[in-house]
């Protein structure tokens, strides 16, 4: 009786992953995707005009403004649908390939200067 339960348990699972993981993996991807470009494009915007805004302020605009300019490429006939759908998957294709450290995230650098100790000695001259 354990083992029927264990193996319906496995099955279960399986299926469960087969079935309701990878769309819910997809559309966080896809949410995470067009947060990263949306973030670049509110960096890139920030700059344009010489602002200097805080992170989350940044990622709000330009996801914003991304959503925006998405909507009228959309409504493009024909194309309009082909485009986001690319736009989508260059996001997806981002956050996955990040995910699985395919391309590691940008992190920024922290330099730390440290300065020379004073030991009172004199070096030689030569």
């Amino acid at each position: 009786m354990s083992g029927a339960i264990g193996l319906v348990a496995v099955l279960a699972g399986l299926l469960l992953i087969l079935t309701i993981l990878p769309p819910i993996l997809v559309a966080f991807a896809w949410l995470f995707g067009i947060v990263a470009m949306g973030r670049e494009v509110g960096e890139r915007f920030a700059n344009a005009i010489n602002q200097r805004w805080t992170p989350v302020l940044t990622v709000g605009i330009g996801t914003f403004l991304l959503m925006v300019v998405g909507g009228a490429v959309g409504s493009i006939p024909c194309i309009g649908g082909i485009l986001l759908f690319a736009l989508g998957l260059l996001g997806v294709g981002g956050a996955i390939s990040t995910w699985f450290n395919l391309h590691p995230a940008l992190r920024s650098a922290v330099t730390v200067y440290t300065p020379p100790t004073d030991t009172g000695e004199v070096p030689p001259v030569s």
